[in-house]
């Protein structure tokens, strides 16, 4: 028998097959771990992008229900109109809004989940309360929101944000307020019905615009608009301030981005007064009348206007200015007065000359001092009193007295309703007066006249008695200064 040896197996030879099997489970194990590892990430990463369109739905929504707010304070009068029972409702598009500008060009009249918002508004009480309206800004179609993810959304839409469950799609809620939709199911918009009740409802935003009538945060806010029933909502209570752009240079360009001189009100930057943006386009003051100044010499000498006015406080009178220099109104600065055509007075009294260039009037008497000049008429309904000279280039009349100390000239007719007194008369037409009162002095027949003689009040050589001059002579027989410069009685000669 042979004997045949036998070899036995090495130490590693004998383990190999073991370790193959140890292996395969490792790699089983690896990737049974992968897998769970990439549905975990893939959950996070399905997760992280529901949330970003959420917040982005939020935004969305936030901005319908702050143009919602806006629509309804502009358009209060029309709404009122437009819905004249509690069971009428207004539906307002995105289109609407954007038009209306209250909402920018180009925003997106869908949300992340192709849901289309509308505004419903309704007046619970036209009678009790007709400024006061109940909105929701609701959205229709589109995908239904999950409840695990829609409160989240309302809860970051700002105020008012809320929602209809898809478990309640009669029930409209927000974080702390809930109402039925019922009030709000007969409204469409844009054709097709923004609310009925079912189940289309849920899983959709609905904002409660929380509109308590015009005087929603009436104590906080200005309105732009006008508000019927409501004028406390367009009053200040307060000075308005006014600094940065609304201070502004007298006279520079007030025209809009357009180049439009639209009506605008703001503050001169060195003055501090009102000015406006008139029709010109160019900021100017309101008015003509400016600040006073204390004398004279305060009145500017630039900076201004054709036309504007300053009073004078410490003469009492305003100057007006004519496009070079400061111009008394009646009364200069010099206490003169001048008056280009027609003064009406009840009384005029001075104690120096009148000088006027038109016509003279006054209701009761004109009485001077000095001297009463005038270039065409003057008209008193009572007395003329003259301390001097009473002068016109036309017509002199009074309704009572005509009394001059020296010489009354009228071009034309002296009329008196009474007596005409004075040391010399001259009339180039006509006297007309019940009484005429020829001077004391007495004179003789053939005595000179219509000659120059030195006066020596006033310095000035005048005619002295003209031709048709009127005198008497020591018997009171009236004497007239005739052709030959000589008196002579009516019938022409030296002897009565």
């Amino acid at each position: 028998m042979t004997n045949i040896p036998i070899k036995m197996p090495s130490r590693a030879c004998a383990r190999h097959p073991r370790q193959q099997g140890v292996a395969l489970l490792e790699v089983l194990g690896a990737l049974a771990i992968g897998a769970v590892l990439l549905l975990g990430l893939t959950a996070l990463v399905d997760t992280s992008l529901e949330d970003m369109k959420g917040q982005q739905a939020s935004y969305h929504q936030s901005q319908i229900a702050a143009a919602g707010q806006k629509y309804i304070a502009a358009n209060s009068a029309s709404l009122q109109t437009a819905l004249p029972a509690a069971a009428s409702l207004v539906a307002v598009t995105v289109p609407q809004l954007i038009s209306g500008r209250f909402l920018p060009a180009g925003f997106a009249t869908q949300n992340i989940y192709e849901q289309t918002p509308c505004v419903l508004i309704r007046r619970p009480d036209p009678a009790g309360n007709p400024g006061r309206f109940d909105a929701l800004a609701v959205t229709r179609g589109g995908k239904q929101i999950p409840d695990g993810l829609i409160a989240t959304i309302a809860a970051n839409a700002g105020p008012g944000g809320g929602y209809i469950s898809i478990r309640a799609t009669g029930t409209a809620r927000g974080a702390n307020w809930s109402s039925s939709t019922a009030s709000f199911r007969s409204a469409t918009c844009a054709g097709t019905t923004a609310l009925n009740g079912a189940a289309a409802d849920g899983g959709r935003l609905a904002s409660n615009l929380f509109h308590d009538g015009p005087d929603q945060l009436g104590a906080d806010f200005l309105y732009r608009n006008a508000v019927p029933g409501r004028p406390e909502l367009n009053r200040m209570n307060t000075p308005v301030r006014m600094a940065s752009a609304a201070l502004v240079t007298m006279g520079s360009s007030c025209l809009n981005a357009s180049g439009v001189a639209e009506a605008g009100m703001a503050i001169d930057a060195s003055t501090r007064s009102i000015l406006t943006c008139g029709t010109g386009g160019v900021w100017s003051y309101p008015s003509q009348w400016k600040d006073p100044v204390a004398s004279y010499a305060g009145l500017p000498s630039s900076g201004n206007r054709a036309g504007d006015v300053r009073m004078v406080t410490g003469l009492s009178r305003a100057f007006t200015f004519n496009g070079s220099a400061w111009v008394a109104l009646a009364v200069d600065q010099n206490g003169n007065m001048n008056v280009p055509a027609m003064l009406t007075a009840a009384n005029v009294t001075t104690t120096q000359n009148i000088r006027a260039g038109g016509n003279f009037h006054a209701v009761g008497n004109i009485t001077t001092d000095g001297s009463l000049g005038v270039e065409h008429n003057i008209l008193a309904g009572l007395d003329i009193l003259g301390g001097r000279n009473i002068r016109a280039s036309v017509d002199v009349s009074a309704g009572r007295d005509i009394n001059a100390d020296r010489d009354v000239h009228a071009d034309r007719d002296i009329t008196a309703s009474r007596d005409v007194i004075t040391q010399g008369l001259q009339v180039n037409r006509w006297a007309s007066t019940p009484a005429i009162t020829i001077g004391t002095n007495s004179f003789v027949p053939g005595q000179a006249c219509n000659y120059l003689a030195y006066d020596p009040a006033d310095g000035v050589e005048r005619i002295r008695y003209p031709f048709g001059t009127v005198v008497t002579d020591a018997n009171r027989v009236p004497l007239i200064c005739g052709a030959d410069r000589t008196m002579r009685y009516a019938n022409g000669t030296y002897r009565p």
